[in-house]
């Protein structure tokens, strides 16, 4: 709450003291308040300060800012904005550098997050720098690029867009069948994303159809996209606050002039008093005076319809200075201006100034026909150059990567060599191991076979002297018992030699017959006699006995006392341990109270 509070302090305070404070008092105060905010709250302040120095040299110090403290804070989709307003921020300077630095990065960076929108946004402002600076072959090759990306996406909103920067280049060349054609296409695919983004608005579309519609002199058209503008207009202002005065100018315009085209006076005038009442010099804040240029245009238009010659010439050569003062739009303008002039001078019957007017328009095609032709010389130079670095660039990376196959491979079989050589190894080892194994066991049954001939000489011995003292012979079931222990004995000596009672290759039930020198029914007979349980229930119960002498005679750990026991699975070990003695191990360790346990038969 106190971040938000502190906001609230940046965004609405500052401005009730604006007639006190500067911009630069303002700045300076959210600047130090900066340290004190949460991250969302500094990332809305930084862009505050991003949008009260807007366009101006400082801006940019902020929006690279406002993408550091982004970039901090891990925050993609603000990094995203900040990297695309970066790329557009230093178009009014002229700063290609950094403009296609940013760029690229923008595309970069939306492509790996799928910010697809304004990744092609950022498309669309490297194609327009590129066109603007007479590499048109290097933006069509960037457009097809994108657009074949934004087809493959089928992202509406790319496709869109990438048409309109495509028909904008068409139009520059005068090419206007065209770029009709693209920017339709563009308006078809932008409605379509406009159902779905109801904020998004099309009047720009829309405004270069009707312009273009009158450089092929088709005012049918124009009056349908004016139409078309009017709908916009009334939409925007049901969804917004936004102000469409502007457009609405730029409506009346066009009807005005597709109406004295079509030779209906009166309705052309009807659109000029429109627009003049509409016509606000706030309109102009540039030097150029666009909206007070246009109102020349329509003027000098209707009465060239009307014949008024005289007033055309006056409006037109207004009109045909602002196209004169126009450095950075083109000369298609100042073309068709001029020959609107050239055209009140012939119907009012000066010849001479037609001639005038005819060779200044040859002038301008020339130069801007030379001018076109040295730029395409220069680019196609850059792309012979560009072309050339890249093909000894790909010659160097594939005698790199020739080398790193060869590198490659004499590691492999280095490494495949070591792989048979431990192979070999391993299975020496192996050998050996059965082996030892292998002779253990025969030494083990020779050392059984060794006991039980003695077993069996002692109970020889033991019976011929109970007979000669006259004792009565044991019976049947006294021989038996006797005969059930013994097997019993030799079982539970073998399972405690070395530990084998906790090694589950050594006490599979085939296993304890082989040891013993008995058979299944015998073992099972002899351990249920003396024990009540099954030969392998009693090994268990043997592991936990073990269990319990290690968890109090030793120190070791729980986890080494299972492996001890033959669980390799502590887990299990638990389970069983509690199931045994209704404690788990650390119960049972960690209990002072409880000396022993009873084990349950």
């Amino acid at each position: 709450m106190k971040n938000i509070f502190l906001l609230l302090v940046i965004l609405f305070a500052l401005p009730a003291v604006a007639q006190q404070k500067s911009n630069v008092a303002k700045t300076d105060s959210i600047l130090a308040l900066l340290p004190q905010l949460g991250d969302s709250a500094r990332l809305r302040a930084i862009n505050e300060l991003v949008q009260r120095h807007g366009g101006m040299q400082s801006g940019g110090r902020f929006l690279h800012m406002y993408l550091e403290e982004a970039r901090r804070q891990g925050n993609v989709r603000e990094e995203g904005i900040a990297l695309q307003n970066l790329t557009t921020h230093y178009y009014p300077q002229f700063d290609n550098d950094s403009i296609f630095i940013f760029g690229e990065e923008a595309i970069r960076f939306s492509r790996q997050h799928k910010q697809y929108d304004r990744m092609f946004g950022s498309y669309t402002s490297l194609i327009r720098r590129e066109d603007a600076q007479g590499r048109t072959t290097s933006a069509m090759r960037r457009a097809d690029e994108a657009l074949a990306e934004a087809r493959e996406l089928q992202n509406i909103f790319g496709i869109s867009e990438v048409l309109r920067v495509i028909s904008n280049i068409y139009s520059r060349f005068g090419q206007y069948e065209e770029a009709i054609r693209y920017m339709t296409e563009s308006l078809e695919m932008f409605l379509e994303y406009q159902r779905e983004y109801s904020n998004n608005i099309s009047f720009a579309r829309y405004s270069a159809l009707a312009n273009m519609s009158r450089y092929v002199n088709r005012p049918q058209d124009m009056l349908r996209y004016a139409d078309s503008i009017s709908v916009e207009v009334d939409r925007i202002n049901r969804l917004s606050n936004l102000n469409t005065k502007t457009f609405s100018f730029l409506e009346m315009r066009y009807r005005a002039i597709a109406h004295a085209e079509l030779n209906q006076p009166e309705l052309a005038l009807v659109a000029i008093r429109n627009a003049e009442a509409i016509y606000d010099p706030a309109f102009d804040t540039g030097v150029n005076k666009f909206y007070a240029a246009q109102l020349d245009n329509i003027w000098g238009t209707y009465y060239l319809a009307t014949g008024d010659y005289d007033k055309a010439i006056e409006y037109l050569t207004r009109f045909v200075e602002y196209n004169e003062r126009l450095e950075a739009t083109g000369d298609m303008g100042l073309i068709f201006s001029n020959k609107l002039l050239s055209q009140a001078y012939f119907e009012k019957g000066d010849h001479i100034k037609v001639a005038e007017i005819q060779q200044r328009i040859s002038q301008v095609t020339e130069r801007r026909i030379e001018r076109l032709f040295i730029s395409q010389i220069n680019e196609l130079r850059t792309i012979y150059e560009l072309d050339k670095i890249k093909l000894e660039t790909e010659r160097h990376l594939a005698k790199v990567r020739q080398q790193r196959i060869i590198i490659i491979a004499s590691l492999g079989g280095c490494i495949l060599l070591a792989v048979i050589v431990a192979c070999v190894a391993w299975n020496r080892k192996r050998i050996a191991q059965k082996n030892l194994a292998l002779y253990r066991r025969i030494k083990e049954q020779d050392k059984t076979a060794e006991k039980l001939d003695a077993l069996e000489k002692d109970y020889r011995i033991l019976k011929a002297r109970n007979h000669t003292n006259g004792d009565t012979p044991p019976n049947g079931n006294d021989d038996e018992k006797t005969q059930q222990q013994l097997i019993f004995d030799r079982l539970r000596e073998y399972l405690l030699t070395d530990r084998n009672f906790a090694n589950d290759n050594k006490i599979s039930i085939d296993k304890l017959i082989e040891q013993i020198g008995s058979n299944r029914t015998h073992l099972y007979e002899a351990v249920k006699a003396v024990t009540g349980k099954a030969p392998m229930a009693y090994i268990k119960t043997l592991r936990m006995e073990e269990a319990q002498k290690l968890l109090d005679a030793t120190d070791k750990k729980i986890e080494e006392i299972s492996e001890l026991c033959g669980y390799e699975i502590q887990t299990t070990f638990n389970r069983r341990f509690k199931e045994h003695f209704g404690f788990t191990p650390s119960e049972y360790r960690n209990s002072g109270e409880i000396e022993k346990l009873v084990v349950s038969d």
